[in-house]
C-alpha cells in the first residue's frame, strides 16, 4: 500500500496558479510524473475538468482508506488536503461535484464518486468545512433522483442506470455512516 501511495501521490497536479492543483487527473497525470516507466493515461470524455474530479476522487479514496486525512499527522497531509480542497472548489452552489459547467453524459457517476469520497473523508475528521461540501452534495444527489423510478442514470432526473444507481447508493451510504442527514424516503 505504501509504494501506490507514494506514486499517487507523485502524480497530484501541484501548481497554486491553476485551478487543477490538488487534483489528479486521468489525462494529464504524467505531467508531474518524473518517472518514464508510466505510461497510458486514461480518458474520461473530452471535458477535462470532468476528468480531474473523477481522477480526484478515485486517488482520494486509498489515502482515506490507509487512515490518512487532511488532518492526520504523516507524509500525505498536505496532498490529501489539496485534493479535498480541489473537490469542494470544483463544487458547484446546487452542490454538483462532477466538475462539469453543464450536465455531462457522466455527471452524476462523477458526482457519486466525489460525494463517497467528502462523506468518507468527513467521516473520519468530522471537519465543519467538510461536512457542509458532503452534504450539499447528498442534497444534490436526493435532488437528482428520478421522482417516478426512483432511480439515477447519467444526468439528474433521468430514469435509473444499474451501475449510476450503485454509486448513488453507496455515497448515501457513506453520508449516513459519517452522520449527514440522509431522507430515507425517496424524494
Amino acid at each position: 500500500m505504501a509504494a501506490a501511495l507514494s506514486w499517487l501521490a507523485r502524480h497530484q497536479t501541484h501548481d497554486r496558479t491553476s485551478p487543477l492543483d490538488g487534483s489528479w487527473g486521468l489525462a494529464e497525470y504524467r505531467r508531474q510524473c518524473k518517472d518514464t516507466t508510466c505510461t497510458g493515461p486514461g480518458t474520461f470524455g473530452l471535458n477535462t475538468r470532468l476528468s480531474n474530479s473523477a481522477g480526484t476522487a478515485l486517488a482520494l479514496l486509498p489515502f482515506l482508506a490507509a487512515g490518512q486525512t487532511h488532518e492526520t499527522k504523516g507524509p500525505y497531509r498536505s496532498v490529501i488536503r489539496d485534493g479535498l480542497a480541489y473537490l469542494m472548489r470544483s463544487q458547484q452552489r446546487w452542490g454538483d461535484l462532477s466538475g462539469a459547467a453543464k450536465p455531462e453524459q457522466a455527471q452524476m457517476y462523477v458526482h457519486g464518486l466525489a460525494t463517497i469520497t467528502l462523506c468518507e473523508a468527513y467521516g473520519l475528521t468530522h471537519s465543519n468545512k467538510i461536512r457542509i461540501a458532503a452534504q450539499q452534495a447528498v442534497n444534490f444527489i436526493q435532488s437528482a433522483q428520478n421522482a417516478s423510478t426512483g432511480g439515477w442514470r447519467y444526468t439528474p432526473g433521468e430514469e435509473g442506470d444499474t451501475s449510476v444507481v450503485g454509486w448513488q447508493v453507496m455515497a448515501l451510504k457513506s453520508a449516513h455512516m459519517a452522520g449527514l442527514q440522509v431522507n430515507q424516503t425517496p424524494s
